[in-house]
């Protein structure tokens, strides 16, 4: 993408000239010289304006999509395409109920119940109801902590409004949770958000929909194999149960989904596939180095890969062309692996080797 026209450029020298020339004009017969104290007065002054061109340039960038960071891209957002940035999503652990005496009847934990750690600050709620069945004496549920965060060793072991002969311990840390959504996610979900502001219906609204339900799904993919039936497919590494309910929830709630359309949501299936190979660095380079370029820019290439893609041998082979490799022999994949519109490619293990080329 291109530099807008409007940033300044910030060179030190062309404005320090710019202003002595200023100066020459008014004052026609003025030398000049590194020590006379016009010079400092001229360097001090455009050394200001050199800040404030900067200033300005980091201010202008707030009003462009691309180069909106932090809390401006918040504000851009809002203002111009009315959205916010996902908060992230709560994570979750097991927790055991237990009764101090065996009851003649069924005890019911509702959904909502509320949990706090010895600080009384960190809150978990119980995501479903929970029932001990008359003779038992254990049961287990999921709860949720009250907090956007991918995971915490924070225990909520007190209840918030006690059930008589209840007991409680939580049984892991919390997790499956994610962070705020980055500026990154959320400009590419910006982009395509033009595509919700009616009910669903395009591939575009699906997509932006799904990605909206949760901060941690990487890439949706979108058909319908049949009339009327549509087929949301997602991918993310940290998939879990309730990842799959609120995209469905949210795909088939009443203001989104057009009446027509039996939605089906998917989670992607992983094809895993390894690289083996060696590369030829070119004599008199750093071999060590280049080896750890090539595989750095292979991971990068196939870190964040798309549902239906598929991997070209000629592409691994590319990502490990960096600089001094001179040539490359890759094992496997022996050939393009081919990935349908319900698949994901998901790069593994890494087998390469090299070797320092006897030409000079």
């Amino acid at each position: 993408m291109k530099k807008p026209d409007v940033l300044q450029t910030l060179n030190y020298d062309d404005i320090l000239n710019e202003n002595i020339a200023i100066v020459k004009e008014l004052l026609p017969d003025y030398i000049p010289s590194e020590s006379d104290n016009v010079m400092l007065v001229l360097r001090a002054f455009s050394y200001r304006e050199l800040y404030l061109r900067a200033k300005f340039n980091e201010m202008t960038r707030a009003f462009f999509l691309s180069t909106a960071k932090n809390n401006d891209l918040d504000n851009l957002a809002e203002t111009l395409y009315g959205l916010k940035r996902l908060p992230g999503a709560k994570p979750y652990t097991d927790m055991e109920f237990s009764l101090t005496a065996v009851l003649p009847y069924d005890m019911l934990i509702p959904a909502g119940f509320e949990l706090v750690d010895e600080t009384s600050i960190h809150f978990a709620k119980l995501l479903d109801d929970v029932v001990i069945k008359a003779g038992e004496k254990k049961a287990i549920g999921k709860i949720e902590l009250q907090e956007y965060i991918a995971s915490s060793s924070i225990k909520t072991q007190i209840q918030v409004s006690p059930l008589p002969y209840l007991q409680v311990k939580q049984l892991n840390d919390f997790i499956s949770g994610s962070n705020p959504e980055s500026d990154e996610g959320f400009k590419k979900r910006i982009r395509i958000s033009l595509a919700d502001k009616s009910t669903a219906g395009s591939t575009m609204t699906y997509k932006s929909f799904t990605f909206k339900a949760d901060e941690r799904v990487e890439d949706v993919k979108v058909s319908s194999p049949s009339a009327g039936v549509v087929d949301v497919v997602y991918y993310s590494s940290e998939a879990d149960e309730l990842m799959q309910k609120r995209i469905e929830n949210t795909l088939n709630a009443d203001e989104i989904r057009p009446l027509t359309d039996l939605v089906q949501v998917k989670k992607a299936k992983e094809i895993i596939f390894d690289v083996q190979g060696e590369i030829i660095v070119k004599s008199g380079a750093d071999a060590s180095t280049v080896y750890s370029n090539a595989i750095l820019n292979l991971k990068s290439t196939f870190s964040k890969m798309e549902i239906g893609k598929n991997i070209s041998l000629a592409k691994v082979i590319h990502s490990l062309m960096v600089d001094n490799v001179i040539d490359v022999s890759v094992i496997s994949p022996n050939k393009n692996i081919k990935i349908d519109d319900y698949s994901i490619a998901v790069l593994n293990n890494i087998n390469l080797t090299y070797k320092v080329s006897n030409e000079l």
